[in-house]
């Protein structure tokens, strides 16, 4: 059986550690809840949905603003909650033609799309 490995944050310097806070902080059970944002329930709770998305041709690059979301086909991508307006770039325009995607990405759910990146219309600022 495989386990996932667990992610470990790698030890601050002691010089670099911030001085203790005074004030006490008590913390609610539910700050402290692990979700597991590979399911439904919990990515809906983290605010977090999924995108998968084809494009004709593949292999455009994905840009949500100046982050590269990877290359198509992306394949449930896990990216939070909210309207996106994604630029993509087709491989085998010369010009490297961005091209304005809206995506609805709802809380644990996925949003599966295939396009053809030339009935998109042109990306502007």
């Amino acid at each position: 059986a495989k386990t996932a490995p667990t992610p470990t944050t790698p030890p601050q310097e002691p010089s670099k550690r911030a001085p203790e806070p005074v004030t006490t902080v008590t913390q609610t059970p539910d700050v402290a809840e692990v979700l597991d944002t590979s399911t439904a329930k919990g990515a809906a709770k983290a605010g977090l949905g999924w995108l998968t998305l084809y494009t004709v041709p593949k292999n455009a690059a994905v840009f949500d603003g100046s982050t590269q979301l990877g290359t198509s086909p992306l394949i449930r991508v896990a990216i939070p909650v909210g309207t996106y307006r994604l630029r993509v770039v087709d491989p085998q325009d010369p010009g490297g033609t961005s091209k304005l995607l809206s995506v609805p990405v709802r809380p644990g759910e996925l949003t599966k799309l295939q396009i053809r990146l030339a009935d998109l219309p042109p990306y502007t600022e």
